[in-house]
């Protein structure tokens, strides 16, 4: 007998509660993610930085559809960072960019350098999965690990409080 991943059918998004339900599900696997990084974070300097980075830029993706999800948005097809947080509710919008600690990034140019760098990492999940065919690569991962944590507890309060 064989099974076919691909055919397994999708939560159907139709209704509120469907959306509540996927958005639910979404944020206990992001947070799932986040407990992989925190017991292998040490990895993060070593022969593995990629791989464990690859689960830091999944999880925010996972986050920010969690988000989405618990709007009633629907967000099945798009993971592009950079793409998600644009169809955040610029209240959602609004609380990441400013608790998002921008540690390295330059206050001269504070005013749009959050999305700068946001678009610079939208594809930072496939290009960290695939990161063995690259000759090599930039990428800004403090910023990252911040957006990481910064959508980790901005979820925690909002899907806390239900």
């Amino acid at each position: 007998m064989y099974l076919q991943m691909d055919k397994n059918k999708d939560h159907k998004l139709n209704t509120k509660e469907d959306y509540q339900r996927i958005a639910k599900s979404t944020y206990k696997a992001a947070c799932g993610y986040y407990l992989i990084f925190c017991r292998s974070c040490d990895l993060l300097v070593s022969d593995y930085d990629n791989q464990i980075a690859s689960i830091v830029a999944f999880s925010c993706e996972l986050f920010l559809k969690s988000i989405l999800y618990n709007d009633s948005i629907c967000c099945r097809n798009e993971h592009n960072l950079f793409n998600l947080y644009n169809k955040l509710s610029k209240q959602a919008q609004k609380y990441i960019k400013e608790k998002h600690p921008k540690s390295n990034l330059n206050p001269m140019l504070e005013s749009d350098s959050f999305e700068i760098n946001l678009k610079e990492i939208g594809h930072s999940f496939r290009v960290f999965r695939y990161s063995y065919e690259k000759e090599g690569f930039a990428c800004n991962i403090i910023f990252l690990l911040e957006l990481f944590i910064t959508l980790k507890n901005y979820c925690d309060i909002l899907f806390n409080d239900k």
